[in-house]
């Protein structure tokens, strides 16, 4: 996505009358090619933009796939269009047709409906995505998910969830217009009224100095991206958000009354919530009896070689889980006679 995949060769811009007759072709060539291989019907999509887009530097197609499923979309992709280049990034193949880039983008059934949310309209999944940063939470393709983190260390994350995959309670969620987002948007300006109508709207959290190294450095090469910044300095009547922090922070993790309305908000995720807090404190309960201070006392083994051991010990337990249920409630001593039985074993593999 983004139109620069393809390194080896020049492609181009197209104007939207060919566009539309490319986009049309490659999506039929691809289903019905689809079909000689698979009985299975799937969705296959253009990632819509803004309405009145005169040229296009790429087309993305969403494709919906399924679990256990073994085709070589390389292989179909050359023998439907004969690329001059083909890249395969994350489950994204970028190829050329009439020297015109192609993504194709595979997607599982389960995100199908949140990818072609977050990925429409240009770059406004990112613009929202930055309302979301600031209430504590990351909206993706995937949809709107938690990231757990350590109270001690706010940047030392242990857990993350899908909180919710739908559409519409996530949009109403940063405050923004369902209906609006449903109708969709004819020029950029309509996309940008849109998202800097949330309450929590406040444009210096745009800002490039306030974003961190990551985002800094892939934001300030996107064009919409750098128009909305434009954008905002001359818009009258934007909200202005009361943020005590405007930077982003690679462990911020919202104000507590934000995670407090998400848990009433989005069905099952209190549940989740508890569950995921819960195995937390009883790991961190078990790392008083298994650290690596104790399995090195145990073992005399350090540094690469002490990491190795201990995760092969964890795996011949049976993993994270089954380590908590039989260490939380189990004496140091057996504790130890465990893990000197393992290394016994262990060594015997080295």
């Amino acid at each position: 996505m983004g139109g620069n995949a393809l390194k080896e060769i020049t492609t181009r811009r197209v104007d939207r009358e060919e566009y539309i007759k490319i986009r049309d072709y490659v999506i039929e060539k691809i289903s019905s090619g689809i079909a000689n291989h698979s009985f299975v019907n799937r969705r296959i999509l253009d990632i819509p933009a803004y309405r009145t887009k005169e040229s296009f530097g790429d087309l993305d197609i969403l494709l919906e796939t399924f679990s256990g499923e073994s085709l070589n979309y390389a292989d179909m992709i050359h023998g439907w269009f004969s690329p001059k280049q083909l890249v395969t990034n994350s489950g994204v193949y970028s190829f050329d047709y009439e020297n015109f880039q192609i993504d194709l983008i595979l997607t599982p059934t389960e995100y199908y409906d949140t990818s072609l949310s977050y990925y429409s309209w240009n770059d406004l999944g990112n613009l929202a995505g930055r309302i979301f940063k600031k209430l504590g939470f990351k909206y993706g393709h995937k949809g709107l998910s938690y990231i757990f983190r350590d109270k001690d260390n706010q940047f030392n994350s242990f857990a993350e969830i899908v909180v919710s995959k739908d559409i519409k309670k996530i949009i109403e969620f940063g405050d923004l217009n369902y209906e609006e987002f449903i109708v969709g948007f004819d020029t950029v300006e309509q996309m940008f009224r849109w998202v800097s109508k949330s309450k929590y709207f406040h444009k210096d959290i745009y800002l490039l100095h306030n974003r961190n190294h990551i985002s800094r450095t892939r934001d300030k090469k996107r064009k919409i991206y750098n128009e909305f910044r434009t954008w905002c300095e001359t818009a009258q009547g934007l909200p202005e958000y009361p943020w005590t922090e405007m930077r982003e922070q690679d462990g911020y993790a919202g104000k507590p009354e934000f995670l407090q309305l998400a848990l009433k908000t989005f069905d099952g995720f209190d549940i989740q919530h508890c569950k995921i807090l819960s195995q937390h404190e009883n790991l961190l309960r078990v790392k008083q009896n298994f650290n690596g201070e104790i399995v090195s006392r145990i073992t005399g083994l350090q540094g690469k070689e002490l990491g190795v051991f201990m995760q092969h010990f964890v795996n011949s337990i049976g993993g994270k889980s089954e380590l908590i249920r039989n260490f939380l409630h189990a004496t140091t001593s057996g504790i130890e006679i465990q893990i000197k039985n393992e290394y016994a074993k262990f060594r015997t593999l080295q």
